[in-house]
């Protein structure tokens, strides 16, 4: 099976406009295409590269495959809605798209993507190793702040370092309200480190 992108839509037309800005690919890339409910069965048969996800007007399926997908997707919006954004963002989306980006962007975005899967993917290895030897939460927290933010402090000449203290348990939503290149560690009880580099107070 050759490598490829798998478009997937409930809007037939989405196909026919995206196929042709994808004209450059390399030549044995394949562009396979379905609907929501075929996705996990084409995504196990076609073992994509990257997934192009339109987001229509399905937005909790938008959510629920994005969360299902495991290699990197490029969500396609019809037009700009904030919750459409966030809702992707907010579900692990890699990139995104618009009906109005030119076809020079979209070409851009999908072969950037398509070039740093290796890297997300070793990432992704280093991360789960770290897991399984409690050095990481499941939510991506360092367990050790000490020796960690003193590494990024030596390495980052500027920079701000939080404390956030709370009776309950913020992982979770404070995860997801940091950028890629935050660094995150939790202490005892739910005390909460986040080092933000080049970032004033």
């Amino acid at each position: 099976m050759k490598a490829g992108i798998l478009v997937i839509s409930n809007d037939k037309t989405v196909f026919d406009f995206i196929k042709p800005q994808l004209v450059l690919l390399r030549a044995n890339d394949v562009i396979y295409e379905c609907n929501y409910s075929e996705a996990s069965e084409v995504i196990e048969k076609t073992l994509p590269q990257l997934v192009i996800l339109h987001c229509g007007y399905d937005l909790h399926g938008f959510a629920q495959l994005l969360n299902s997908v495991k290699v990197p997707v490029i969500a396609l919006f019809d037009n700009i809605e904030a919750e459409n954004i966030i809702t992707a963002y907010e579900n692990n989306v890699s990139d995104f798209i618009t009906k109005n980006s030119s076809p020079e962007e979209i070409l851009a975005r999908v072969m950037f993507a398509l070039k740093n899967k290796g890297i997300k993917e070793n990432f992704s290895n280093i991360t789960g190793l770290l897991k399984q030897h409690d050095i990481m939460t499941k939510h991506g927290f360092y367990t050790n702040p000490i020796k960690v933010f003193q590494y990024y402090i030596d390495k980052i000449s500027f920079g701000t370092l939080l404390l956030i203290s709370s009776k309950q348990d913020l992982e979770a939503i404070i995860s997801r309200s940091l950028r890629s290149s935050d660094v995150k560690a939790v202490g005892v009880g739910h005390s909460y480190y986040i080092f933000m580099p080049y970032t004033d107070i």
